[in-house]
């Protein structure tokens, strides 16, 4: 129950991020979940001025598919399955698309899916649980190898 908590509350901190939430809502949980003493909330949400709310902000609606789609070289893609950044379902999908639609041949996605959004393997993939992880999925790293072995072969 905790962790679904937790996600909820990281998913309202990046949907007040992207403007989809207004900062109340935010503050708000964040009070319920100090006074309910949440040991999964280690630091209270940025400032709704903040210049990391801003730069994520910036970030989180960027659109990249008219650059994919313009792409003509090999990309790999690694997906976590607890990536709480980019979401990899919705993600892995687009990226799909796009790449196909210029018809790049070497192109790959995989997903790996107790990863995170940087490749450490993790429970709920949320910001808040990054200073508690410390390894890497050996899979994140043998993907990177083998695709690069693949294309270096004549």
């Amino acid at each position: 129950m905790e962790i679904e908590k937790a996600m909820a509350y990281y998913r309202l901190d990046l949907d007040v991020t992207t403007g989809r939430k207004p900062w109340r809502d935010v503050d708000e949980a964040y009070k319920r979940a100090t006074a309910e003493k949440a040991e999964w909330l280690l630091a209270p949400p940025e400032p709704a001025d903040s210049a990391a709310r801003a730069f994520l902000g910036r970030i989180a609606a960027f659109d990249p598919a008219p650059y994919w789609a313009k792409l003509h070289m090999p990309v790999l893609g690694i997906f976590g399955g607890k990536d709480s950044v980019v979401p990899a379902d919705l993600n892995r999908a687009l990226l799909d698309k796009a790449l196909a639609a210029n018809g790049n041949p070497a192109t790959k996605t995989i997903l790996i899916p107790d990863v995170n959004h940087v490749g450490m393997i993790a429970k709920t993939g949320t910001f808040a649980e990054y200073p508690t992880l410390n390894h890497y999925d050996p899979a994140y790293f043998s993907t990177f190898g083998d695709w690069l072995e693949k294309l270096a072969r004549p």
